[in-house]
């Protein structure tokens, strides 16, 4: 499985205050046919300033191949589908918020880790298409009133959930805390990054300004987490530092994060592996082993969605 390299509550947070994101090259935009206006979408591929044109069946198939596996079971990659649709029509619908140098979508949206064709091909060969392609096509509706969801997915949990209230505030009432104990019994649900004193230093030192004594074991003071584990807050050299910015300035899997010192270095134990929002993929996979569908899934994972025949 891969997970958007991108934290998806950063950069979803950061894209609700600015009214743009800041593109350095300003690509040129193809414009569409009216008639072809609902079947086409422009996709913004950052690292190479250019806009593409695709189907909209291409472009759910190109972030599922950027987001799972294609070894998952059917109805895990249909759970999956039906997040990626549903998240693509919530961006799509607040597009005077969202701008990618006039495309539809950008390559590094959190929830929708597009990848060009050519990408897939290296990435997990053309041979597993077909399964994709069918996820994407028989993908069950992802509303909540009606109105498409913005669908959070990690690729495994830190055992349970958080509630986007928290990380994320308010709006988001489909993406509350459910308990995915099974995560933490697969291969990669924990890690440890160590770190010298150096590494911590220049790290953090550009996120604010820390004052550290010579006793390097009371650098990391009074942390405190969510009731899901994921870490609030930590104070660094007399600096609060919330648990996203450690993660992203240090590089780790997770927010789900406990730290501590010795032998000179320090060592944080992380807990999962994304943003530990919305729908675990791990976890919809261990359900659908068990014989649950993408409609059970998705019940499970987001609180009061719409039913649908």
């Amino acid at each position: 499985m891969k997970v958007p390299l991108v934290s998806a509550a950063a950069l979803l947070i950061l894209a609700t205050v600015f009214a743009a994101v800041l593109i350095i090259r300003k690509p040129a935009e193809r414009q569409l046919p009216e008639s072809d206006a609902e079947e086409y979408v422009t996709v913004l591929l950052e690292d190479k300033g250019q806009i593409v044109t695709v189907s909209r069946r291409d472009y759910i198939v190109g972030c599922l191949e950027g987001m799972i596996s294609p070894k998952c079971e059917r109805e895990t990659l249909k759970a999956a589908a039906a997040c990626v649709d549903s998240t693509a029509r919530y961006y799509k619908a607040r597009r005077g918020v969202f701008s990618y140098s006039g495309a539809d979508y950008s390559d590094k949206l959190p929830g929708l880790p597009y990848i060009t064709p050519e990408e897939a091909a290296e990435l997990h060969g053309e041979k597993y298409l077909s399964k994709y392609v069918e996820a994407a096509e028989n993908a069950p509706p992802l509303t909540c009133s009606g109105e498409p969801i913005f669908a959070a997915v990690c690729e495994i949990s830190s055992g349970c959930t958080d509630n986007a209230a928290d990380v994320l505030g308010d709006g988001f009432p489909y993406l509350v805390s459910v308990p995915t104990e099974l995560d933490a019994e697969c291969d990669g649900y924990g890690s440890v990054f160590s770190f010298t004193e150096q590494n911590i230093y220049s790290a953090l030192s550009a996120l604010c300004e820390p004052s550290l004594t010579a006793d390097c074991s009371i650098w990391f003071t009074d942390p405190h987490y969510y009731d899901s584990g994921t870490l609030k807050s930590i104070s660094f050299g007399g600096c609060e530092l919330s648990g996203e910015q450690l993660r992203n300035a240090l590089g780790l899997r997770s927010a789900a994060i406990s730290v501590e010192y010795s032998e000179d270095r320090f060592r944080f134990s992380c807990r999962g592996y994304g943003d530990n929002l919305g729908m675990s993929l791990n976890y919809a996979n261990e359900l659908a082993l068990r014989g649950k569908s993408a409609e059970d899934i998705l019940q499970y994972f987001y609180l009061g969605i719409d039913e649908h025949e």
